[in-house]
């Protein structure tokens, strides 16, 4: 089956374009401008024409959050190459050829190496090279390798398919509703599934994505915001606790109507907040969803303001999908899973592993109505004088005295506050000790100027990890 056969969200087919006008616009960075889409089309189609040379190959993409990153992405995709995507200084390049061996490299460096070859395109921020030896042999149906973030090795990819891609665009568009009048901001990096969704699902109904790589909390963010007229945030939890800090109503964005939650559970305080502060604001909607880059990548969703009762949960299976629960753990299923992992090249031909089913690692429960409630973590539980403890759990406990996040030391659970809630430490403890079976030796309690974040606004628990073993 052709990509265009099952959505559009390439602005490249006729179906595409016959949904709305050449004029509309598409894309915007405060380089760039306004780009509409058919000046987009028309960019697509010049460095397609630069790289009509090259057969179908594998493309290591590293690419900021800028239209000509998503021209580049756009034409490569749509002459039908895999792509391998890192966001720009997140992995190290030598590593990355050597384990996929990718026939292309498009990236904001210039790159000195003799067994490239630069190529000729049109856009100024990007090089394009190609490398020289060794093809890779891909599998007909790879499309995406998307590196994955919770792996201790860079190299570990979920390999996913157009199809993959194009069932959870759709299933996505259909579960928030979207439409051509939707403005998003696009502040997510395209490596991670949780981007790129942002992009596909807007393109794909003809509306439009502001790019920026600003920090949310620098004022060039909010001006963005403001100037631009977006009407759809994305973030992770990590984006919606420094809103809460911000303050929504004093940020004064009257167009930002809509908001979107990925990317890990919020505590239930910071929700309710951010709960009522999206309920004074007209013509409103609060999603929460659930996913992971293995499901390409959502999974679930829920409005927020229609089920109050529910802030816990995660909501239900997108359309297409279902969720089965066994010996306690989330069992994901639907034509949105993967085709599998890849650890270097030599999996890129393998076929589809997984055939709709995804052992998602997070253990759950589901309720009469189908909302679908994490509890716990399969990689999240600490082992101490033979209890087995729920790390998330403890975080939970400890919410509502203070923000905190929790890892497994030597012989301890070490919580994390930060330093803005050093009076409170004592009390998180007696709180942790009193709903728990712990003992007071096996917890301790500390402060940290601020909790560390990956690139893509996760938490980083590696490191935090790291910073329990080096203090004494």
């Amino acid at each position: 089956m052709a990509q265009t056969d099952l959505l559009p969200f390439l602005p490249t087919s006729a179906a595409h374009q016959q949904s709305f006008s050449d004029n509309t616009p598409a894309l915007y960075d405060q380089a760039t401008g306004w780009m509409t889409y058919g000046e987009l089309r028309d960019k697509i189609n010049d460095v397609s024409s630069c790289l009509e040379e090259n057969e179908r190959s594998l493309v290591l993409c590293s690419l900021p959050n800028s239209v000509e990153s998503v021209i580049a992405y756009l034409a490569l995709a749509s002459m039908g190459h895999s792509l391998l995507m890192t966001v720009p200084d997140a992995h190290d390049f030598d590593v990355l050829i050597q384990c996929y061996r990718p026939n292309l490299i498009v990236t904001p460096q210039s790159l000195e190496n003799s067994g490239l070859k630069k190529c000729a395109t049109p856009l100024s921020t990007l090089n394009f090279y190609q490398r020289l030896g060794e093809s890779t042999d891909l599998h007909p149906d790879l499309f995406l390798l998307l590196l994955t973030s919770g792996s201790t090795s860079v190299n570990k990819a979920v390999r996913l398919s157009y199809s993959n891609i194009a069932h959870n665009t759709k299933a996505i568009i259909e579960s928030l509703g979207l439409d051509n009048a939707g403005r998003a901001l696009a502040h997510l990096p395209l490596a991670y599934s949780f981007g790129l969704s942002v992009l596909h699902t807007h393109l794909a109904t003809g509306g439009s994505c502001v790019l920026t790589e600003d920090s949310l909390l620098s004022q060039n963010f909010w001006h963005s915001v403001r100037e631009q007229d977006i009407t759809h945030f994305y973030g992770v939890p990590y984006h919606f606790e420094m809103m809460d800090r911000l303050g929504l109503k004093r940020l004064k964005v009257p167009s930002l109507k809509h908001f979107m939650q990925a990317g890990g559970k919020m505590a239930l305080p910071l929700a309710q907040r951010i709960k009522g502060a999206v309920e004074k604001i007209p013509h409103n909607a609060l999603y929460i969803m659930y996913g992971q880059t293995e499901a390409a990548p959502r999974l679930s969703c829920f409005n927020a303001l229609a089920h109050a009762d529910k802030l816990e949960s995660c909501g239900i299976a997108l359309s297409g999908q279902h969720f089965e629960i066994i010996d306690d753990e989330i069992i994901a299923c639907g034509p949105n899973i993967m085709m599998g992992y890849a650890q270097d090249f030599s999996d890129l031909a393998k076929g589809d592993a997984c055939h709709g089913r995804h052992a998602t690692g997070d253990f759950g429960k589901l309720d009469e109505q189908g909302f679908l409630f994490i509890t716990g973590r399969k990689q999240r539980f600490a082992k101490l004088y033979g209890q087995r403890l729920a790390l998330d759990d403890i975080e939970r406990c400890a919410a509502s005295l203070a923000p905190c996040l929790a890892v497994e030391g030597e012989g301890k659970i070490i919580i994390f506050a930060e330093s803005a809630y050093r009076a409170q430490i004592g009390q998180i403890k007696n709180l942790i000790l009193s709903q728990t079976s712990l003992q007071g030796p096996w917890v301790e309690v500390r402060t940290i100027d601020a909790f560390p974040y990956k690139a893509n606004g996760k938490i980083d628990y590696m490191a935090l990890t790291q910073i329990g073993s080096k203090l004494p």
